[in-house]
């Protein structure tokens, strides 16, 4: 049985996709703990979960 792989400008464009996907999520868990510190610096309360 032959397994069928996408071409090989799909698998660059797929592995680019799947980078910045990645930088996205660290990007926004950056930005998330930026806000809770702003919070607790403000003195808001955020342990109630939406």
């Amino acid at each position: 049985m032959r397994v069928l792989t996408p071409p090989r400008n799909e698998l660059k464009t797929l592995e680019v996709k799947e980078a910045q996907m990645e930088l996205q999520g660290g990007q926004l868990v950056l930005e998330k703990d930026f806000l809770l510190k702003k919070c607790e610096q403000l003195g808001i309360d955020v342990s109630e979960k939406l």
